[in-house]
């Protein structure tokens, strides 16, 4: 059998872990997180090519700067979607 990550008295355990200290998780839900990313952030991705970006490419074509384009034997049975 695989081993698996469990704990024995589930989130329990995890919320006494000393990383948690000092958590609240009686108020968690009412508490304001840092940081609320707009709903269309895209700056936490790198961006594609600009072309493909304006709609203006053929997704089905790859393109020639693409490291699979370059028959690197690292590259051989990798899948880019």
């Amino acid at each position: 059998a695989a081993e698996t990550i469990a704990y024995e008295r589930g989130a329990t355990e995890i919320k006494q872990h000393p990383f948690f200290e000092g958590v609240n998780w009686a108020l968690i839900r009412s508490a304001t997180p840092p940081h609320v990313p707009e709903p269309v952030d895209l700056t936490c991705f790198a961006s594609k090519d600009k072309e493909t970006m304006a709609g203006g490419g053929d997704e089905g074509k790859k393109s020639n700067n693409h490291p699979s384009s370059h028959h690197d034997p690292d590259y051989i049975d990798f899948e880019y979607f």
